[in-house]
C-alpha cells in the first residue's frame, strides 16, 4: 500500500471496498462542484464520456467532463489506468518527492496479473479476457487440439458416484488440485459462467482420481470455446458482441 504522505499529495483516497485500490476523480469542468469517491456509487454518474470545450478545462490534457485516476497495488504488481496525464504528473512528483518507492509506468496497462484489458477512449468501455491464460493451460495439459465442448459439465454427470480411490494417486491428485485451482482463477475473474461446475469439481480436492481428472479437463475443453469473449465494464453505451457478457 502507499505511505500516507504519497495518497494525499497526490490527492489519492484509498477504497473502502478493496485495499490495494486507490484512485483519484476530479471534476474537469471550471465551475463544477468538487468530486468525491461516494459519487462513484451513483449509478451513471461517470459515464458522461462527452468532450469537453478545452477553454471549459480545468486539465488541458483531459477532454472529458471527470479527470480521473486509478491506481492498482498488488504486492509487485502496480498498474494505473487514467483519462488525464495532469493527474499522472501529480502523483509521479509526490512519489519523486517522497522518494521511498521507484515508480515506473507500465504503459496502458494492457495486461495485469495474466488478463489482458482493452480500453475504448470514445465509449468509456473497459474489456477483460484470458485468452492467452487458456492458452497456456492448453498447452500445459496437452490439449491444443482438443474440439470445444458446449458446456463445462454435462447435467446428467454424477461425480458422487466416482468410486474413491483405495490407494490415493499423489501424482493424480497433484496434477487435479493444481488445474481446479488455474480453472477457478478464470471462473472468479472473467468467465463466472462455469462456477457452479467448479463448486461441484472443488468437493474432491483431496481424492482425487483419473475420472475426476477426466472431468476437470471436460471443462478446459469448454473453455476452448468461450476464450474469446469478455467481460465489459460500461459497456451500455455501445453494441457489444453477441456473448458479451454486460456488467
Amino acid at each position: 500500500m502507499l505511505c500516507r504522505e504519497i495518497s494525499q499529495k497526490a490527492g489519492l483516497k484509498q477504497l473502502h471496498t478493496d485495499v490495494c485500490v486507490y484512485t483519484h476523480y476530479v471534476s474537469n469542468t471550471i465551475g463544477q462542484q468538487e468530486l468525491i469517491n461516494e459519487d462513484l456509487l451513483i449509478i451513471d454518474k461517470f459515464l458522461n464520456m462527452d468532450v469537453v470545450p478545452e477553454k471549459m478545462c480545468v486539465y488541458k490534457s483531459c477532454c472529458h467532463p471527470v479527470a480521473a485516476m486509478i491506481l492498482v497495488i498488488y504486492i509487485d504488481n502496480d498498474g494505473i489506468r487514467h483519462v488525464c496525464e495532469g493527474l499522472m504528473h501529480v502523483f509521479e512528483k509526490a512519489v519523486k518527492q517522497n522518494g521511498r518507492i521507484n515508480s515506473q509506468r507500465e504503459g496502458k496497462l494492457d495486461w495485469f496479473l495474466s488478463a489482458r484489458y482493452t480500453y475504448d477512449k470514445i465509449t468509456g468501455a473497459i474489456g477483460c479476457n484470458r485468452e492467452a491464460c487458456i492458452d497456456r493451460l492448453l498447452v500445459k495439459y496437452g490439449m491444443t487440439n482438443a474440439n470445444a465442448y458446449k458446456l463445462p459439465l454435462n447435467p446428467s454427470s454424477d461425480l458422487d458416484s466416482l468410486p474413491p480411490p483405495d490407494v490415493l494417486d499423489k501424482i493424480v491428485n497433484h496434477a487435479y488440485t493444481a488445474l481446479i485451482g488455474e480453472l477457478l482463477y478464470i471462473a472468479i475473474n472473467t468467465v463466472p459462467q462455469f462456477r457452479y461446475s467448479m463448486s461441484s469439481l472443488t468437493r474432491y480436492m483431496s481424492k482425487a482420481t483419473p475420472a475426476h481428472l477426466a472431468y476437470a479437463k471436460t471443462v478446459l475443453r469448454y473453455l476452448i470455446g468461450v476464450q474469446e469473449r469478455q467481460l465489459l465494464w460500461c459497456g451500455s453505451r455501445i453494441s457489444c458482441p453477441m456473448y458479451s457478457v454486460k456488467i
